[in-house]
């Protein structure tokens, strides 16, 4: 990687974090570029070469997100060690619903972040379950997609509540009592004996 690479690197990540940083403080429609570059610090010549203009940038920026998490999850998916694999899925799961409180707030039909989101968090779930040799499910897909779903809006309700911070082991034992309250409706998974 050469010097300028990590500059536009380094500046790409500094407006994105300015921008997330003023959504915390204001809805995104009243978020100017002006303000995200006087806020990093940078001149309205440098944010219109990375972006067209703040739409462009979540645009981008939730596109590089998705691609981070999938790179970080596919790093994740050929770990050898059950230990370190669930440590990273915990770490990088905890990211992803950290950066969709953020990204969640802005209403435009035309950002499809959760849709994104959510395929990918169906497709790392059907490679979980194809690992799992004592596990037998009838359609891997539906299952995978209810469970990419369903952590969604368990962010969504979480948020929702106002809850601001991400623990992992919140959120699991919300998804176990979730399964619990499935299994005991609709009998979905059958352990092999």
């Amino acid at each position: 990687m050469n010097e300028e690479d990590k500059r536009v690197i380094k500046t790409r990540k500094l407006i994105r974090t300015t921008f997330i940083e003023l959504l915390d403080q204001k809805p995104f429609e009243k978020i100017t570029a002006t303000e995200i570059t006087e806020k990093a610090m940078i001149s309205k010549a440098t944010f219109y070469y990375h972006y067209e203009d703040k739409y462009d940038l979540i645009n981008k920026m939730t596109d590089e997100l998705i691609a981070e998490y999938k790179d970080a999850l596919n790093i994740i998916m050929n770990e050898e060690q059950r230990k370190q694999k669930s440590d990273s899925f915990a770490r990088i799961y905890t990211q992803v619903l950290s950066d969709y409180e953020h990204i969640r707030r802005i209403n435009m039909t035309e950002l499809d972040y959760r849709e994104k989101l959510q395929k990918l968090l169906a497709a790392v779930m059907k490679k979980v379950i194809q690992q799992k040799k004592d596990m037998t499910i009838k359609d891997i897909d539906i299952v995978s997609k209810i469970i990419a779903s369903t952590s969604l809006s368990l962010a969504d309700a979480l948020l929702d509540e106002h809850k601001t911070s991400f623990s992992i082991d919140d959120n699991v034992e919300i998804m176990h009592e979730i399964i619990r309250v499935e299994n005991m409706m609709f009998p979905v998974f059958k352990q092999n004996q």
